[in-house]
C-alpha cells in the first residue's frame, strides 16, 4: 500500500493544529485565576450598567421619589456581591467605572450626572474598603458614603454652577418664612447634613444587608442574568464628531438644567437684586456648564480598553472590553 507523502501529512497536521489568532486580551487570559476574577468584574459591571439604563430610565420617567438613593444603593449592593468572588475585593472599584462607561454610551437620556454619580460612588466605596478592609465595617462605611454622595451631589453641582448666590437665595427664603409664616427653617449646612445622614443610613443598611446575604437574591439575580443576555444595541461612540458634540451640548437645552437658575434668579430679584446680577449668574451657569460638558465629551469609553492595555492594566482592560462586547458596543 502506498503511504502518504511526508509533506501532505505535515500539511494536514499544520491545518489541524493551526493556532487561533491572539486577541488583544490574550496576555490577561494566560493568568487563569485573574482571568476568572476580571471576567466576573466585567459581568457585574455590565449588568450594573444595564440596570442603570433600564431600571434607572424607568424610574426617571415615572418620577419616582428618592430614585437616586435607590440606584446608588443598588450600585453598592452590586459591588458587595461582586467582592465575595474576588481574592482582592478592592478590585470592585472597577464595577462602577464599567457601569459609568456603558452609561456614557447610552443612546438617550442625561449622561453627566449619572456618570459623575456612578464614578464618585465607586471611588468612595473602593476607598472605604481599601482603608478599613473587606469586612462588615468597611462595606457598611462604603455604602454610607455612597448614600451621602447621592444626597449631596445635586447640591454640590448646583453650588458649582450658581456659586454663593445659591446660599443667598436660600437665606432669603428662610427669612421670608420667618417673617410671614413664623416658620424657623434650619440653616443650609444643617439641612444638607441631615439629608446626607438619612441617605447614609439607608445606603449603609443596603450594603450591610448585601454583606449578610453574600449573594444576590432571586429577583436581583434574574435581573442580572437578563441584563447580561440582553441583545446588543448600537454604539453611540460610532457617531460622527459633530453628532457627538451636538448630543453633548443638548444637555444645555434641558429644562432641568435651567430650573434651579430661574428659581434662584426670581428669589434674588424679589429681594431687590439688580438684573445685572441675574445676567452675570446666567453667564456663569452657561460657562461652567459648557466646561463640564466639554470635559465629559472628551471621555471616549469605547477606547478605554485600548488605553488600559497600553498601560499594562490587562485585568481592567479585559473586564471592560468583555462588558463592551456583551453589550454590542465593541
Amino acid at each position: 500500500m502506498r503511504k502518504p507523502s511526508r509533506s501532505k501529512s505535515a500539511s494536514a497536521s499544520t491545518r489541524a493544529f493551526r493556532p487561533t489568532p491572539p486577541t488583544p486580551d490574550s496576555p490577561a487570559q494566560l493568568a487563569c485565576a485573574d482571568f476568572g476574577e476580571w471576567t466576573r468584574i466585567g459581568l457585574f459591571g455590565g449588568a450594573a450598567g444595564g440596570i442603570e439604563l433600564s431600571v434607572g430610565t424607568a424610574l426617571h420617567l415615572a418620577q419616582v421619589p428618592l430614585r437616586g438613593l435607590a440606584l446608588s444603593s443598588l450600585q453598592g449592593a452590586m459591588m458587595t456581591f461582586t467582592g465575595f468572588g474576588l481574592t482582592q475585593p478592592g478590585r470592585v472599584i472597577w464595577v462602577p467605572f464599567i457601569s459609568a462607561g456603558l452609561k456614557a454610551l447610552s443612546p438617550g437620556g442625561s449622561r453627566l450626572r449619572p456618570m459623575l454619580a456612578i464614578c464618585a460612588q465607586g471611588a468612595l466605596y473602593g476607598t472605604a474598603v481599601q482603608v478599613v478592609g473587606w469586612n462588615l465595617i468597611g462595606v457598611t462605611l462604603g455604602g454610607a458614603l455612597i448614600g451621602a454622595w447621592a444626597a449631596t451631589q445635586g447640591i454640590l453641582l448646583q453650588y458649582l454652577l450658581l456659586g454663593g448666590e445659591l446660599v443667598k437665595a436660600y437665606d432669603a427664603v428662610v427669612l421670608w418664612l420667618a417673617q410671614h409664616w413664623q416658620i424657623t427653617a434650619p440653616a443650609l449646612p444643617w439641612l444638607v447634613g441631615a439629608w446626607a445622614l438619612l441617605h447614609a443610613l439607608a445606603g449603609g443598611g443596603v450594603t450591610l444587608t448585601a454583606w449578610r446575604l453574600r449573594a444576590p437574591p432571586k429577583k436581583l439575580r434574574e435581573l442580572i442574568e437578563r441584563e447580561t443576555q440582553r441583545a446588543p444595541v448600537a454604539a453611540v461612540d460610532q457617531a460622527s464628531a459633530a453628532s457627538r458634540r451636538w448630543r453633548t451640548l443638548r444637555e444645555l437645552f434641558r429644562w432641568q438644567f435651567w430650573l434651579p437658575m430661574l428659581l434662584v434668579s426670581a428669589i434674588l430679584l424679589s429681594t431687590g437684586r439688580s438684573w445685572e446680577t441675574v445676567a452675570w449668574l446666567a453667564l456663569r451657569v452657561v460657562v461652567v456648564g459648557v466646561v463640564l460638558l466639554t470635559l465629559v465629551s472628551l471621555l471616549r469609553p469605547a477606547r478605554w480598553a485600548d488605553k488600559l492595555r497600553r498601560r499594562g492594566w490587562w485585568g481592567p482592560a479585559l473586564a471592560f472590553s468583555g462588558a463592551m462586547r456583551r453589550s454590542g458596543r465593541e
